[in-house]
């Protein structure tokens, strides 16, 4: 008898255990699927959608010293890269050709991305109606800022959503992209600076003051200096030209 207890003690003590552990899997799996609700906005799915195309224009735009479709160009290993710098002439100084360069990477980057945020944004909406929400938005503007270590692009568009009797407004949408353009940016600036000064840049000393950054510089025979700044951390690299002293051929 006294064995027989303690089976009956054991067999309910096991049966209380599956029935709080089936009782937690329930709960665990309604907080699952409470969270899982929260992530239907339209924010994460912009944010998304628009992060990669603009770290792929990002890569684009270094590739041509900061810009996508310069007109002032040269052909170096299959690449257009743009002139920051730059002088026809003989023996004098290269002339800045984007005296607010920083300003004129974050109007191109803009530019490039508009058509991207408009099509992230109709992409959203075809999400939402499918779902069954009801979506309405008005117009985009588009806004980026260059800071250190990444880019914030800012997008202003009056969203609603809603479906039975939920119902949410959105206004901003942000997005950050990992990026060293600004840092790299400022490098540049300060390559033309000092070419457009002394017609010449220590790309070596600076290196000794900033060795996380790796500058080459090659000089081409109509006295062009292709710049190649790389940020060795990660990996971002821009290329730019530079023109200015030149002397004339035959010389020497």
């Amino acid at each position: 008898m006294k064995n027989k207890g303690q089976i009956t003690i054991f067999v309910i003590v096991a049966l209380v255990i599956v029935v709080a552990v089936v009782f937690i899997f329930f709960i665990n799996r309604g907080e699952v699927t409470s969270r899982e609700q929260n992530y239907d906005n339209p924010e994460s799915y912009v944010d998304n959608c628009l992060r990669d195309r603009t770290s792929l224009v990002i890569e684009e735009m270094f590739a041509g010293g900061g810009f996508i479709d310069a007109n002032n160009t040269i052909l170096y290993q299959g690449k257009e890269i743009t002139y920051l710098c730059k002088n026809v002439n003989n023996f004098e100084p290269c002339i800045n050709q984007y005296p607010v360069y920083l300003t004129q990477i974050k109007k191109e980057l803009e530019r490039e991305i508009q058509d991207d945020v408009e099509q992230c944004f109709a992409s959203v909406k075809g999400e939402f109606i499918r779902k069954n929400y009801k979506f309405e938005s008005g117009n985009i503007g588009v806004d980026v800022q260059l800071k250190p270590s990444i880019v914030e692009i800012v997008i202003s568009s009056k969203v609603s959503i809603s479906k039975g009797d939920f119902s949410k407004t959105f206004s901003r949408f942000e997005t950050f992209v990992p990026s060293s353009i600004y840092e790299i940016g400022v490098i540049a600036n300060e390559i033309v600076s000092q070419e457009a000064q002394w017609c010449h840049f220590s790309n070596d000393g600076f290196m000794i003051l900033y060795p996380e950054y790796d500058i080459r510089v090659t000089m081409l025979d109509d006295s062009t200096k292709i710049y190649t700044i790389k940020d060795k951390k990660t990996q971002d690299k821009l290329m730019m030209a530079t023109r200015g002293c030149a002397l004339p051929a035959g010389l020497f």
